[in-house]
């Protein structure tokens, strides 16, 4: 109930619908209203007096005693049902003509010798002078409660087929929105290489257009970004060894090893740059091989094993084969186990790091227990050179090319990463790779 619920909260085409179906209980109801006053009210009296005083002239018609052979005379030219009860008769002019008893309908006049009113058919029932009539004024499928209901059950059959084709039709017109929120969604993970077809004209077609225009234009500046970064980090290589050969002639000091450093620091973020483009390239493809993937991971993590606050391992097999490109791999497990330990207390929990296999897919958990990333982050971390820390001091982390290049080489591997962190609380990174 509270799925159908969220889905008439969250739906557009239903609560278009919901619009029809309202207006079409509002109509019926002013019918209803309509009915009650103009017929209930106004003409249902009239039609008691009118029916009661004509069927009391038509018993003065048969005399007294009635006359069976003047009733089925009165019968057969008026096209009524007569019934008569009495002392010593017992008469009807048709053999399947309703019973008295079967007939409920409300008493005119304050005597109530009288009653006359619908009961799918038109009836009046008369007592007089110790003798009962019933004369059937229009039979059950004739009478006006059959044709009104008749009536709203063909007006309740053709509105909600109606309302039906109103929804196809607008679920139709509409098609380009859900298309189009398809793509808000790609577009939120990241996703620039799509382009909508747009099959109409209209105002829709025109919204659609202007947001491949849009994406075709973001798509072009990131290009251009990632072009120059390239570019840049191709140019930076020749200074950058010139530099290191002329350190060779530096004697020992406390400078040298402050620029060393930050050579070295350049040279790692220009390597994560190249990486991350070879992985766009179609030339720089991945090179698999199958491996088995327990002592890679612990071989990987015996290197940081002098690094507080340490590395665990929870729910390992025995064995796990595996097929991957071992040297992205690598990049990849160690940029998140550095990412980990860089923000964990160095008294605080062990990192840990667990796996679990299921039928389509192994998925390598890594959890710290440090401070955690805000929430208002989250869908940030993996753009290329994005901080949480804005000063971008390098005691607080690297360059912000680690996570993009991370989840260019999940893509690569056609997996994905994702992150849940709690701010004081700490981070887990989620690698699922399908089998």
């Amino acid at each position: 109930m509270t799925d159908f619920l969220k889905y008439f909260k969250n739906s557009l085409f239903a609560k278009i619908i919901i619009v029809f179906f309202g207006l079409f209980i509002l109509l019926a109801g002013l019918q209803m209203l309509s009915h009650q006053y103009f017929f209930k009210q106004r003409h249902f009296p009239k039609m008691q007096r009118n029916s009661s005083n004509y069927c009391s002239y038509l018993i003065e018609e048969m005399g007294f005693p009635p006359d069976t052979i003047a009733a089925e005379k009165i019968a057969e030219n008026t096209q009524l049902g007569i019934r008569i009860e009495g002392r010593d008769i017992k008469w009807a002019s048709q053999a399947d003509l309703a019973e008295f008893k079967d007939i409920d309908i409300p008493a005119y006049g304050e005597s109530g010798n009288i009653r006359a009113g619908f009961d799918r058919g038109l009836y009046v029932d008369i007592h007089k002078n110790g003798y009962r009539y019933l004369f059937v004024m229009e039979k059950r499928k004739e009478g006006f409660r059959y044709m009104a209901e008749l009536h709203l059950s063909i007006t309740l059959f053709f509105s909600t087929l109606f309302i039906l084709l109103i929804y196809l039709f607008l679920r139709w017109q509409l098609k380009p929105i859900r298309t189009l929120h398809t793509a808000v969604k790609k577009l939120q993970i990241g996703n620039l290489d799509f382009e909508i077809p747009a099959a109409k004209d209209d105002e829709l077609g025109a919204l659609i257009k202007s947001f491949n225009q849009m994406i075709a234009k973001i798509n072009s500046m990131l290009r251009a970004r990632d072009q120059l970064l390239l570019d840049v980090s191709h140019e930076l290589r020749s200074p950058l060894t010139r530099m290191k050969v002329a350190m060779e002639f530096i004697d020992e000091c406390e400078e040298k090893a402050n620029l060393e450093n930050n050579i070295r620091k350049m040279e790692t973020m220009i390597a994560e740059i190249l990486e991350t483009e070879r992985l766009n390239s179609p030339h720089g493809g991945l090179s698999k091989t199958e491996f088995d993937l327990i002592p890679f991971i612990k071989d990987i993590s015996a290197d940081y094993s002098a690094r507080k606050p340490g590395i665990k391992f929870l729910n390992f097999p025995d064995m796990l084969t595996f097929s991957a490109d071992r040297q992205r791999l690598q990049i990849l497990l160690r940029n998140i186990l550095d990412n980990a330990l860089k923000f964990s207390a160095k008294d605080g929990y062990p990192v840990e790091i667990s796996l679990r296999e299921k039928h389509d897919e192994i998925i390598i958990e890594i959890q710290d227990f440090g401070r955690g990333i805000p929430e208002t982050e989250l869908p940030f971390v993996f753009e290329p050179f994005y901080r949480i820390d804005k000063s971008r001091s390098q005691k607080t982390g690297g360059y912000g090319l680690g996570m993009s290049m991370s989840r260019k080489i999940m893509e690569a591997h056609d997996g994905s990463i994702d992150i849940a962190s709690k701010e004081g609380t700490g981070t887990t990174v989620f690698l699922k790779f399908r089998k």
